[in-house]
């Protein structure tokens, strides 16, 4: 496991006036086995308009274990893992009662997968060779998404 950054409460910082408000630090869990992964979302992230922190494991079992904790405010997950794939670590992840935004990143993409992950109702689909043009938007959004959806729950 690897913390780029040692991670601080902030849920109680989530909401301004009972409204969902910009995180001033984004807390990542990145689930792939590729040893270059922080490398590439980091530099995915690069020039992102909010600080993070990102946390990598290398499996599903890791990654399940950290999802439970709750720490995090977006979770991208790689579809192939040595022990699983992330359709299933998500679907897992969720029966176990996990609500924050998850992303499947997958170096192999194809409609089946794409169409799987919106069925789980994962909150993006992002092909490797896509992540520097689209990881940032798309976890700002499902992060903003899971915002609002939250404080309308409250």
């Amino acid at each position: 496991m690897y913390r780029s950054v040692a991670m601080g409460d902030t849920r109680d910082e989530r909401l301004v006036n009972g409204r969902p408000r910009e995180l001033a630090v984004v807390r990542i869990l990145v689930v792939d086995d590729d040893p270059q992964a922080e490398a590439l979302v980091g530099m995915a992230l690069a020039e992102a308009h909010f600080e993070r922190v990102l946390e990598v494991v290398s499996t599903a079992a890791e990654g399940l274990r950290r999802i439970e904790d709750d720490e995090h405010d977006a979770y991208l997950v790689d579809y192939r893992l040595p022990d699983g794939n992330g359709l299933e670590l998500i679907h897992e992840a969720k029966a176990q009662g996990a609500t924050k935004p998850f992303i499947l990143m997958t170096g192999y993409g194809s409609g089946d997968i794409d169409e799987a992950a919106l069925k789980e109702g994962v909150s993006d689909y992002v092909e490797k060779h896509m992540l520097v043009t689209h990881l940032e938007a798309s976890i700002r959004y499902a992060i903003r998404d899971w915002q609002a959806g939250h404080a309308l729950r409250e």
